[in-house]
C-alpha cells in the first residue's frame, strides 16, 4: 500500500505539471490577444496618418496650381500687324516660316508642360506612399521589438521549465530509490509475516495475499483510468493550442500582407521608370528639333542682313502707315523675341531634365531603402519562425518525455503484484 501511495503522489505531481502547462498555454493565448489589439491600434494610427497625408497632398496640389499659374511664360508683345503685301518671294516665305516655327515651338512647350504634369502627380503619389511605408516600418519595428521581448521572456520560461523538469527527474530518481528500499523492507516484513502465518495457519496467509492483491488491482485500475483521461485531455489541449497559434499567425500575416504591398510598389516603380524613359526620349527629340531650328536660323541670318541693305538703298514708294526701316525693326524684334523664347525653352528643358534626374535618384534611393527593409523583415520573420519551430519541437519532446514517464509508471504499477 505504501508503494501505491508513492505512485499516487508521483501521478499527482505529473497532474500538477500538466495543470501548469495549461496555465502557460492560457497565458500565451492572452498575450497573443494583447498583441492583436496592439496591431489594431497601429492600423488605426496608420489610417489617421493617411488622412493627414491626404490633407497635405491637397495643400501641395493647391500650391503647385498657384506656382503653375504664376510660372514664367513666353512674353507676348503686341505688335502692329505687318502687311504681308510689302514682302514677296524669299522674304515672305522666310517671315511665314519663322512665324510657323514660333507657333510650333509654343505648341511644343505647352505639350511638354502637359506631359510633365502626370510625372508631378506620380511623384506626389510616391511621396505619399513613401510616408505610408515609413509609418508602417515604424509600427512594424515596434511590433518586432515587442515580439522580441516576448520571445526572450518565453525563452526564459522554457529554461525555467527545463530546470523544473531536471528537478523532477532528480526527485523521481530519489523516489525510485526510496521505493526500492521500501520494497526491500516490505519484502522482508512479508517474509516474516508469511513465516508467522505458515507456522499458525496456512489458509489465513493465502486469504491475506488474495485481499491485498485485489485491493492493489482495483487501485491500479482506477489510477490507470485517471491517467488515460489526463493523457487524452492533454493531447486535446495541445492540438487546440496548436490550431490557435496557426490561426493567429495566419491572421497577422493576412493583416500585414507584405507580399501584395511589395508587388504593388514594384509595379508602380516599373510604370514610373517607363514613363520617365518615355519623357526623356521626348525631351531629347524636342531638344534636337530646337537645335535644328537654331542652326537654320543661323544660316538664314546672312541672307536677312544682305537683303536688309538692299531695301535701305532702294527707293520705294513711300507709305504713310509703314516703311522698310520699321519693318526691319519689327523683324529684328521678332528675331530677338524668338531667340529669347528659344533660350527660355532651353532653360526650361534643362531644368526639367535636372528635375527628372533628381526624381530618378530619389526613386532609386526609395527603392533601395524598400529592398533593405523587405530583406530585413524577411530575415527577422525567418528567425522568428525558426524559434517558434524550435520551441514547438522542444515542447513536443517534453510531452514525449512525460508520456514515456507515465508509461514507465504504468509498467511499474503493473509489475507490483508480480513482485509480491
Amino acid at each position: 500500500m505504501s508503494e501505491v501511495g508513492s505512485h499516487l503522489s508521483d501521478d499527482n505531481d505529473v497532474t500538477e505539471m500538466l495543470a501548469e502547462r495549461e496555465n502557460e498555454l492560457e497565458n500565451l493565448l492572452s498575450q497573443m490577444d494583447q498583441l492583436q489589439s496592439e496591431v489594431d491600434e497601429y492600423h488605426q494610427k496608420l489610417s489617421e496618418m493617411n488622412l493627414e497625408v491626404a490633407k497635405s497632398k491637397q495643400e501641395q496640389a493647391k500650391i503647385k496650381l498657384i506656382n503653375r499659374n504664376i510660372g514664367v511664360e513666353p512674353a507676348q508683345h503686341r505688335h502692329k500687324k505687318v502687311n504681308d503685301d510689302l514682302f514677296e518671294g524669299e522674304h515672305l516665305d522666310l517671315i511665314k516660316s519663322k512665324r510657323d516655327e514660333i507657333a510650333h515651338l509654343t505648341e511644343q512647350i505647352n505639350q511638354l508642360q502637359i506631359a510633365i504634369q502626370p510625372i508631378d502627380d506620380l511623384v506626389a503619389d510616391l511621396q505619399q506612399q513613401n510616408a505610408i511605408l515609413l509609418c508602417e516600418k515604424s509600427s512594424t519595428q515596434s511590433l518586432l521589438q515587442k515580439l522580441t521581448s516576448d520571445k526572450k521572456r518565453l525563452t526564459q520560461d522554457c529554461i525555467d521549465c527545463q530546470d523544473h523538469i531536471r528537478e523532477l527527474n532528480v526527485s523521481i530518481l530519489n523516489q525510485e530509490r526510496v521505493a526500492k528500499d521500501v520494497e526491500t523492507i516490505v519484502g522482508g516484513l512479508i517474509q516474516r509475516r508469511d513465516a508467522i502465518y505458515s507456522q499458525s495457519d496456512p489458509k489465513s496467509e493465502l486469504q491475506q495475499k488474495i485481499k491485498a492483491l485485489r485491493v492493489q488491482t482495483e487501485l491500479l485500475q482506477i489510477k490507470n483510468e485517471e491517467m488515460q483521461d489526463d493523457i487524452a485531455n492533454f493531447e486535446d489541449n495541445i492540438n487546440e493550442y496548436q490550431s490557435d497559434i496557426d490561426y493567429q499567425l495566419k491572421t497577422m500575416k493576412g493583416r500585414i500582407n507584405w507580399d501584395r504591398e511589395k508587388t504593388k510598389l514594384q509595379s508602380e516603380l516599373t510604370s514610373v521608370q517607363k514613363q520617365l524613359e518615355e519623357k526623356k526620349s521626348e525631351t531629347k527629340e524636342i531638344i534636337t528639333q530646337i537645335n535644328a531650328s537654331e542652326n537654320r536660323l543661323k544660316k538664314l541670318k546672312p541672307i536677312i542682313q544682305k537683303w536688309s541693305n538692299e531695301f535701305r538703298t532702294r527707293k520705294i514708294q513711300p507709305n504713310d502707315d509703314e516703311d522698310i526701316d520699321a519693318l526691319l525693326a519689327q523683324c529684328k524684334k521678332t528675331e530677338l523675341s524668338s531667340t529669347k523664347t528659344n533660350r527660355s525653352s532651353n532653360q526650361e528643358l534643362t531644368n526639367l531634365i535636372i528635375e527628372n534626374e533628381h526624381l530618378e535618384a530619389k526613386i532609386n534611393s526609395s527603392r533601395e531603402l524598400l529592398a533593405k527593409a523587405m530583406n530585413k523583415f524577411a530575415l527577422e520573420k525567418a528567425e522568428l519562425k525558426k524559434e517558434i519551430k524550435n520551441s514547438r519541437t522542444k515542447s513536443f519532446e517534453d510531452e514525449h518525455q512525460f508520456v514515456e514517464q507515465i508509461k514507465k509508471l504504468k509498467i511499474k504499477s503493473a509489475r507490483i503484484p508480480q513482485r509480491k
